[in-house]
């Protein structure tokens, strides 16, 4: 998972397991994005350029397994 500095967007490689979804947080907490994936691709997108430069949380999960990250918007 990674975002690209130039672009407006969030990527994320590797097979997904079944349903899997992406939410970002402010980091007062708050939920500002929330978007399910395809697990059917190997690279996904999340747009963020509705979102303010700054630091944001990214949470992948699936029901069962969770990944979260910080994320750097400018």
């Amino acid at each position: 998972m990674y975002s690209n500095n130039s672009s407006s967007e969030i990527t994320i490689k590797g097979q997904l397991p079944g349903y899997s979804n992406v939410n970002i947080y402010d980091l007062q907490g708050r939920l500002v994005e929330n978007k399910a994936l395809d697990s059917s691709s190997l690279i996904n997108t999340v747009n963020v350029n509705t979102l303010s430069s700054g630091v944001y949380i990214v949470q992948l999960s699936n029901g069962s397994a969770y990944k979260t990250q910080k994320i750097v918007i400018n």
